[in-house]
């Protein structure tokens, strides 16, 4: 999470947060056991400073089914690693592959106009599910920051 945080505070949008390119590392500090690092930046996108808005357009490439709807009409901002954050909770908790089934081309519409959704099941922590769906709002300027997520977790 604060690798995360780090990135957006220095105008960074990873643009391809997955389970996979989420790395852990074990740590004798942590109490866990180990450290998630962030991997994979060939997607990532740079603003500067001096821009007034953190987003810019884009061609849609990554792996769809972690993709915000904005990403597949070709807007990238941070709002999308936060939705593509949604999605890896939603796998982390459900053990589950994201849209698993569904053709590509029906989940690249089916996300685009948010006709397809990811379902919470009801055994889910209610915060842990609160903050899932938050994530995965369809209007990117619902979905939380990284920081509110750090807090919530």
């Amino acid at each position: 999470m604060q690798g995360m945080c780090h990135l957006h505070a220095s105008q960074i949008v990873h643009g391809d947060l997955k389970p996979a390119n989420v790395l852990l590392k074990s740590s004798r500090s942590d109490r866990r056991g180990f450290i998630a690092k962030v991997a994979d930046f060939g997607l990532s996108k740079i603003f500067p400073v001096s821009e007034r808005s953190l987003e810019c357009h884009t061609d849609a490439t990554g792996t769809i089914a972690y993709m915000a709807p904005e990403v597949l009409n070709g807007s990238m901002s941070p709002a999308a690693d936060i939705y593509s954050f949604g999605v890896t909770l939603w796998q982390l908790v459900t053990g589950e592959r994201p849209f698993a089934d569904i053709h590509p081309g029906r989940l690249f519409v089916g996300v685009c106009t948010g006709a397809l959704r990811l379902d919470w099941p009801q055994e889910v922590h209610p915060l842990i599910r609160k903050l899932g769906e938050a994530c995965l709002s369809f209007n990117k300027k619902q979905r939380p920051s990284f920081t509110k997520v750090a807090r919530v977790l």
